[in-house]
């Protein structure tokens, strides 16, 4: 198969189906709610690509994002590149101030989509008898 745009996928006899590349960028992993809504149209094929391996001289700037303005829009124009190649961008990485330079950046056809989970707290017994209290995100839906 070959890939010849980002929402269509070409077979050896040209009959092409949809076909939609979503880019992960969150330090997180997926967890299987998330991929089960971004994958369950069974009419779409989904490609789903990590910023991690995409470039992760990028990748690992974000995770640590600088105090430089100049820097962040750098690396937002380089973030907002890779963006073209995908229907999707999961987001977020980096700090506020990133958030706020790739959105100025950002080609407005990209669709930025951000998870929505709500906060669970789960209390656990010890053996010694005390509770320990955690607390546990659980996906809701991607917006």
């Amino acid at each position: 198969m070959v890939i010849d745009h980002k929402n269509l996928l070409y077979d050896q006899e040209n009959k092409y189906t949809k076909y939609t590349k979503v880019l992960w960028c969150p330090q997180h992993d997926m967890n299987i709610a998330q991929e089960l809504e971004l994958t369950s149209n069974l009419e779409i094929n989904v490609d789903i690509r990590f910023l991690n391996e995409v470039d992760n001289s990028l990748y690992k700037e974000l995770c640590n994002c600088p105090a430089d303005r100049k820097i962040l829009r750098l690396l937002a124009k380089e973030l907002a590149d890779h963006c073209l190649d995908f229907s999707k961008v999961i987001m977020p990485i980096g700090s506020p101030a990133f958030q706020y330079e790739f959105g100025k950046t950002v080609n407005s056809d990209t669709k930025i989509i951000f998870a929505h989970s709500e906060r669970v707290s789960e209390e656990i017994k010890q053996a010694d008898g005390s509770i320990k209290k955690i607390s546990v995100f659980e996906h809701i839906k991607f917006f």
